[in-house]
Formats: structure tokens, C-alpha cells, sequence
């Protein structure tokens, strides 16, 4: 595909006004890599190229939370704009998040840890000494990983603390280059669906109100 077509399929994708900011966006990302030479995949993935993270963002603000947490949050393009009183990003990558610190609001916290290191990733939000999560945000890799190893992780948080919603996105079926398929099934055991989103032509969101333990 050429990059005239491919312009004009995003175009219709996303408008002008969208496709403008995310040009935009994506030229200060690519200013940020140069200084901070985090994952090159931050630079164009942004809030206006990617509408599933308006999605996202509108369904953890219906949720009016006072606490988020946002696990693989690379700049910070969802925690960034929703309304809470404290949030924690946590990622793999400590150069990401030098970047993001500039980014991101003060009431935003930014922690490097490993969701599938359990002790480190509990290590890192008990050190925020937080007293509950309402929403646990996890969006855009966890594809990568498999489902148990999901459930593994978030018991191992609500140990330590509740977790009131999970913010999940599951690849659609059929939808090729990806690694896990979760199921609407394997979602539901983390607790209730409440709502599902289409965010895309790739992915759906669920938002799950987390079993009591």
C-alpha cells in the first residue's frame, strides 16, 4: 500500500482534525526518542492515530475512580487524560517513562515493573501506599502474554489490595499477528462484564467489575 492510500485510509478512519494532532503527536514522540531512545513503537502508536484509547479513557471515567492504575502505560496517552485523583503507570521500560514524566499530569505516579513478576509488580504498588485500585487498566500487550498468567498476576495484587474494575482488551478473533485471542470466557472469570466496547477493528474492551475475594 502506498503512503498517499495509506494516508487517506486513515483519513477516513480518524478525520483530518485527528489525523492533524496525531501527526503532531507523533513528531514531539519522535523528539522525546531521540533524547530518551525508548521503544520505537511509542513514537506513532498516539492517543489521536489510536481511537480505542478515547474508548478506553470514556469507559474508565464513567467509572468516576479516585484511584487508577494503568499497567504498560508508555506515555501515558489514557492515564494522561482520565479525571482521578491519583493515578500509578507502571511499565517495563524506565526510558518510556523518563519521557512520559514529562507528559503527565503531578497527580500521576510512574513505576518500572513486570506484570508477569508479581513480587515486584505488588513491590512497586504497595510502595505508592495505596489503600485500593478502582480501576486496573490493561490495554494493548496483554495479547502477548497467556491468560493464566494474567489471573496470576491480578490475585497477586488483590492480596495486597482491592482491585474494585479491570479495564481489558481482548484481540478479535480471526485477527491475525497477534499471540493470545482471549476469550470473552477467560475475561469472565476475572469477575462480571459490565460493558463491552467494538474500540476497533482489532480489539474489543471489557470492562469487568472484579469478584469480591
Amino acid at each position: 500500500m502506498s503512503i498517499a492510500l495509506r494516508g487517506l485510509t486513515k483519513v477516513r478512519q480518524i478525520g483530518v482534525l485527528r489525523l492533524g494532532l496525531a501527526v503532531a503527536a507523533s513528531v514531539r514522540n519522535r523528539l522525546l526518542h531521540a533524547i530518551y531512545r525508548f521503544d520505537p513503537w511509542h513514537m506513532t502508536g498516539t492517543y489521536y492515530a489510536r481511537p480505542y484509547k478515547a474508548h478506553a479513557v470514556a469507559l474508565i471515567d464513567s467509572l468516576k475512580p479516585e484511584t487508577v492504575v494503568e499497567i504498560g502505560v508508555g506515555l501515558g496517552d489514557i492515564i494522561g487524560r482520565v479525571t482521578c485523583k491519583r493515578g500509578v503507570g507502571i511499565d517495563l521500560d524506565a526510558h518510556v517513562l523518563k519521557a512520559a514524566a514529562w507528559l503527565l499530569p503531578g497527580n500521576i505516579h510512574l513505576k518500572t515493573a513486570d506484570f508477569s513478576q508479581a513480587q515486584d509488580l505488588v513491590a512497586a504498588l504497595s510502595a505508592e501506599g495505596l489503600a485500593k485500585i478502582d480501576a486496573l487498566v490493561l490495554i494493548n500487550w496483554i495479547h502477548m502474554i497467556d491468560f493464566q498468567q494474567i489471573t496470576q498476576s491480578i490475585d497477586a495484587i488483590r492480596k495486597v489490595m482491592p482491585v474494585r474494575h479491570v479495564i481489558i482488551d481482548a484481540i478479535k478473533p480471526g485477527i491475525a499477528g497477534y499471540r493470545h485471542h482471549h476469550s470473552a470466557a477467560d475475561i469472565g472469570t476475572l469477575g462480571d462484564i459490565v460493558r463491552s466496547v467494538e474500540a476497533d477493528e482489532v480489539r474489543t474492551l471489557h470492562l469487568v467489575r472484579v469478584s469480591v475475594a
